[in-house]
């Protein structure tokens, strides 16, 4: 728990407010509030909404772990506690059990370790430096307030795209494929 507090603490406020999962202070309410509002406002002001929702599928399966340290190492999370997620991570190996036994063992490493209580925020960074490729400053995302442009809400590995035409939503949700593809 000591370690789950000090990597919140180093990465919280790094992140994009538009992640809301595995965060304090933040929650799934609160995206879906922010959707309709943004829906009805559309709606009552006659301005075009796209909206694609993208779920990563095994979502904490589809790691790299050598692409996570480096990310880690990219947002300021010092060498020692790297080592640590990498020593808590690496040298990962399972069986699959059958009708018949057990397969051989094999080496896992492509994921951060399911039900590890480090998993759901090391998957937000990732994520995050994902997303930030993916919809860096520019046409993405709709006007939005007095605070620029809105391109996603998020809860961990659920992504609501919006965009002002379907056009734009598909160059933002290919955006995202390829970066997503490349870490």
């Amino acid at each position: 728990m000591a370690l789950l507090r000090c990597l919140r603490g180093a990465i919280d406020e790094r992140l994009r407010e538009q992640q809301a999962g595995f965060r304090n202070n933040k929650s799934f309410s609160e995206q879906i509030f922010s959707l309709r509002n943004i829906i009805e406002q559309c709606i009552e002001y006659r301005h075009s909404l796209c909206v694609n929702f993208i779920d990563f599928r095994k979502a904490f399966d589809s790691i790299h772990r050598k692409s996570l340290w480096a990310i880690l190492r990219m947002y300021g999370i010092p060498q020692a506690f790297v080592d640590v997620f990498k020593s808590l991570n690496n040298n990962s190996c399972c069986c699959v059990r059958t009708n018949t036994g057990h397969t051989g063992f094999f080496e896992i490493s492509t994921e951060v370790r399911q039900g590890c209580i480090l998993s759901p925020v090391l998957f937000n960074i990732a994520l995050d430096f994902v997303m930030r490729k993916a919809v860096e400053p520019g046409e993405a995302g709709i006007s939005w307030d007095n605070h620029g442009r809105l391109t996603d809400l998020d809860y961990a590995d659920d992504i609501a795209f919006l965009a002002e035409s379907n056009s734009r939503l598909q160059e933002t949700t290919t955006c995202l494929n390829q970066q997503a593809t490349k870490t």
